[in-house]
């Protein structure tokens, strides 16, 4: 899925081709007016004025991606942030099933209920509540350690929302590319 990937590799692999998978229901990843994004906010997270910064994160609990280290990270911005917008995390990812308790995680750094949200638990969500998640959203931040092509990356730009991503493998030509995905 890497051009990255594809350009470091193809000297060395014979017959190896690019491919780049289609992103599906790529059409319903739009940005919402600031009207149903602040609605949104109110009906989703319960934030009712613009005095919140909220980080999301989309991912599997897995080993290929560093949940763990954001949920720190963030915990450290929470000590010292000084800025006017209380920071706040989304968490799209089960906290209690994969390698990492995340739930456990988060209570032993000392994060209180408000400042993290966590998607329910043990259920699917359609595209259509995806983009409405990715709508509330001030910033998308995808921490993976290692990644082909990470879809979600490309779901927040299309949603007009910056991303703060590890730099690696196929990330590069995502962060890399000044034009916005259309």
């Amino acid at each position: 899925y890497s051009q990255y990937g594809y350009e470091m590799l193809k000297d060395e692999v014979k017959n190896l081709t690019y491919f780049r998978p289609p992103l599906h229901n790529s059409h319903l990843f739009k940005r919402h007016s600031a009207e149903d994004r602040k609605s949104l906010r109110s009906q989703l997270f319960g934030i009712e004025s613009d005095d919140q910064f909220v980080f999301g994160f989309f991912g599997i609990n897995q080993h290929r991606k560093d949940p763990q280290r954001l949920i720190y990270t963030f915990s450290e911005l929470l000590k010292e942030n000084t800025s006017q917008k209380k920071p706040v995390l989304y968490l799209h990812t089960e906290t209690n099933e994969g390698p990492f308790l995340l739930q456990s995680f988060i209570n032993e750094l000392g994060i209180k209920t408000g400042d993290v949200f966590l998607k329910k638990q043990g259920y699917f969500y359609p595209s259509e509540a995806i983009v409405d998640i990715y709508n509330c959203m001030d910033a998308y931040v995808s921490v993976s350690l290692q990644e082909g092509l990470n879809w979600t990356i490309i779901e927040a730009q299309l949603c007009g929302v910056p991303v703060i991503a590890s730099y690696n493998t196929a990330h590069k030509e995502l962060l890399d590319n000044t034009k916005q995905f259309k």
